[in-house]
């Protein structure tokens, strides 16, 4: 059995979507996934072949972190990861991304920011450490109002600088406007939008999934007394037909809030972790803040 790993071709997309569709059993567009990866005439992603054949895949972003003392470093971000079913289990998934890190190593990268599902959490990868970050849950608001209201505003380049100025810089990810560029305005098939209010911004998109319609909010300020009038006037923007969905801490030290705009937990939830390639540079990492738009789940991908 000739197994190798290799990083991948533009010729090889076709047989992604197809692999992806075999373990999702969810089509992926073309188009969202050269608008995800393709980046300077290359795709930052990788894949195990056996007997030429694709069986696995694990893809890349590239983003700026803020780090303290001043320090620029980046990180990439781990997407689209999946092994064909008939060869879980054989430590290939490990193999690959072990094979991807060592070409990802680069002198100014502090190492690759998971978001592992279930099975990704199983996984173990002892050249490797695992350093988790942060740890989210869903929670969501769905209205009694029956008024569904259609006018979105579109998110564009005025609104992102707006956005900018007002935004605290205590995320994990440096989100200057090469950020929402890369993860919002040049993302293919993706519709995203903006609301206001009191000069706090938020970023959101909405996705339909069985017959229900999702508005997931991807960027938005910290929940707390002082956004509190954003997050209930965005609420009351949307009738019932719509399930608003938000990511909160796991540690949230106000509950109240929670109870006071109404909100319920579900039953998922969200690890985000640090492979760090440099782990002298860890003690500088003092955001750890990440967003639902920091991960691709809620992305609308066909």
């Amino acid at each position: 059995m000739k197994i190798n790993f290799r990083k991948v071709n533009f010729s090889d997309v076709d047989e992604i979507l197809n692999l992806f569709y075999k373990v999702f059993e969810i089509k992926l567009s073309k188009k969202y996934y050269l608008s995800r990866y393709y980046n300077f005439k290359t795709i930052n992603c990788f894949v195990v072949t056996i007997e030429n054949k694709i069986v696995g895949h694990v893809g890349f972003i590239k983003n700026k972190i803020n780090l303290s003392d001043n320090l620029s470093y980046y990180v990439f971000s781990r997407h689209t990861s999946m092994i064909a079913k008939k060869y879980r289990r054989l430590g290939m998934y490990r193999d690959l991304c072990n094979f991807s890190y060592n070409l990802l190593k680069q002198n100014n990268v502090l190492g690759v920011v998971t978001f592992p599902n279930k099975e990704n959490l199983l996984a173990i990868n002892p050249k490797y450490q695992n350093i988790n970050l942060n740890n989210k849950i869903l929670y969501f608001y769905k209205s009694k109002n029956k008024l569904n209201r259609s006018y979105n505003k579109k998110l564009n380049l005025f609104i992102l600088y707006k956005l900018i100025k007002r935004q605290k810089n205590d995320y994990f990810f440096v989100k200057n406007i090469n950020y929402y560029k890369k993860n919002y305005l040049n993302l293919s098939l993706n519709k995203f939008y903006y609301f206001s209010a009191n000069n706090l911004f938020l970023i959101y998109n909405i996705k339909k999934y069985k017959n229900k319609s999702y508005v997931n909010i991807l960027e938005s300020p910290a929940l707390n007394i002082n956004s509190m009038i954003l997050f209930k006037n965005f609420f009351e923007h949307f009738g019932n037909k719509y399930i608003i969905n938000i990511w909160i801490d796991k540690i949230l030290k106000n509950k109240k809030i929670i109870k006071d705009l109404n909100l319920k937990k579900t039953n998922d939830s969200f690890v985000i972790n640090l492979i760090p390639f440099k782990k002298k540079l860890i003690k500088f990492i003092d955001n750890k803040n990440f967003s639902m738009g920091d991960t691709d789940v809620f992305h609308v991908i066909n």
